[in-house]
């Protein structure tokens, strides 16, 4: 027993409030974003069920059998999303499609800005301090069990297209921020690990290069401080970018990836754009964590 009690940190109970309350937010917050894409969808189904009907009418006249079995299971899965919300054909809610799908305004979008107005408005009590403290760290241990799952196949599977791109992406970066770095006299422990976190991911990569190229606290300072930054932007950017740019939610997983440094930003904005970035982004960022070994 008290070898069990050794293991327990002392004051223990001091994190719990602060972690309910994070718990109690995620959930809350989930919840708003399932309400908001139920009447999304059935905003689009409202509008699109008088247009296939008019489809099937036109199908069932002509004789094409498969394209009326086809249209009717349309129906049937519009009629569904209608259900969900108690509406009816004609109804509009234009206010959902709004926020969820001009605004962006999904899950990740809600935490972010979420937490933003609550620190700077209202402040965060002391009581609650100590466990949100502790929960900052649990969002490493969750992207790597959202990554564990891919192998060396899966990375493969991404296609030589996407191998190449990304090594080329990596080490490109990586050499052209040295010279850069060189040639406007920035310090080589500063301009080795500005290399490798703007070619690998980020601050893991700055980490793990800042004692081979003899970089000090002040250099990692500065070079993490760009990186979040730059992350941070980007985040709030991209999204809306690739949206009104009309890119493919694969595309987007891929310049995600490939664009934004640090590993819980990027998976956050391809996660901000949907399911499939969200896929795409961590199979091409593992991709480039394997090779930091080689930039070392």
């Amino acid at each position: 027993m008290s070898f069990i009690r050794s293991m327990i940190v002392p004051g223990w109970t001091r994190i719990i409030p602060g972690l309910l309350l994070c718990i109690v937010f995620a959930f809350v917050v989930m919840n708003v974003d399932h309400m908001l894409k139920r009447y999304h969808k059935a905003d689009v189904a409202s509008k699109k069920i008088a247009q296939i009907k008019a489809e099937l009418k036109t199908a069932a006249k002509e004789g094409k059998a498969k394209l009326v079995a086809k249209l009717e299971k349309k129906i049937a899965k519009h009629q569904k999303a209608l259900k969900k919300v108690g509406g009816k054909e004609g109804q509009s809610w234009s206010w959902a499609t709004f926020m969820y799908q001009t605004l962006q305004f999904k899950y990740v979008a809600m935490l972010l800005l979420g937490g933003i107005f609550i620190r700077n408005v209202f402040g965060v009590p002391e009581i609650f301090k100590p466990g949100v403290a502790v929960g900052r760290p649990l969002i490493k241990p969750g992207i790597i069990i959202l990554g564990v799952h891919y192998v060396w196949a899966d990375v493969l599977r991404v296609g030589g297209a996407g191998i190449i791109l990304a090594a080329v992406f990596i080490f490109g970066t990586a050499i052209t921020v040295m010279w850069l770095c060189r040639r406007f006299g920035v310090a080589d422990g500063l301009g080795g690990i500005m290399g490798a976190g703007t070619g690998v991911c980020g601050v893991s990569a700055i980490i793990a290069t800042s004692p081979v190229v003899g970089a000090k606290p002040r250099d990692m300072a500065y070079a993490i401080g760009t990186i979040l930054l730059f992350g941070t932007a980007m985040l709030f950017i991209m999204p809306y970018l690739g949206q009104a740019l009309g890119v493919s939610q694969s595309q987007f997983g891929a310049w995600v990836a490939l664009a934004i440094l640090n590993t819980a930003q990027l998976i956050a904005a391809a996660e901000w754009y949907g399911e499939e970035a969200r896929n795409t982004a961590v199979l091409l960022n593992a991709a480039r964590i394997m090779l930091i070994p080689l930039i070392v």
